[in-house]
């Protein structure tokens, strides 16, 4: 049986550093990053409905957190893939966001957490949530939504 006391004891006894539920001070993960995308607008606005259209629509529940979204998706039809597509994919261009995926036991449902710095919720909301804004008022590649967001 694990005794995780034992073990993080070995852990670092090997000079392995374990995590805990927490983020280790200066990582990359702690650095603060702009809110911003490397698309260009015309790019960044249809990659948002793109995303909006075949992905986050299909989110069978969607929780707010305090710095971020996390979307639940049914584990059948090839949505672990599809996720991974989107990882892989927004992390090219949108190096601020930090991804979680989390796969639910007995082939449950599929977790994606979205989160990052101040100013990326109100990202996520405008640029992959329910198509509430007009297209003028969607983030743009060069607006820093740290200054510009009030939520």
């Amino acid at each position: 049986m694990w005794n995780d006391a034992e073990g993080k004891q070995d852990w670092a006894a090997a000079g392995l550093t374990v995590e805990t539920g927490r983020r280790v001070a200066g990582t990359v993960a702690d650095e603060a990053l702009p809110v911003a995308c490397g698309l260009d607008n015309a790019a960044l606005a249809a990659r948002s409905n793109e995303v909006r259209r075949d992905l986050f629509a299909m989110a069978e529940e969607t929780r707010e957190l305090t710095d971020g979204y996390a979307f639940r998706f049914a584990a059948a039809n090839g949505w672990a893939a599809k996720l991974l597509d989107f990882v892989e994919a927004e992390r090219r261009c949108c190096s601020f966001f930090r991804f979680e995926l989390a796969f639910e036991p007995n082939l449950g449902p599929i977790w994606l957490r979205l989160s990052g710095p101040e100013g990326t919720k109100p990202f996520i909301r405008r640029a992959f949530g329910p198509d509430t804004t007009s297209a003028e008022s969607r983030p743009s590649c060069e607006t820093d939504l740290k200054t510009s967001s009030r939520s």
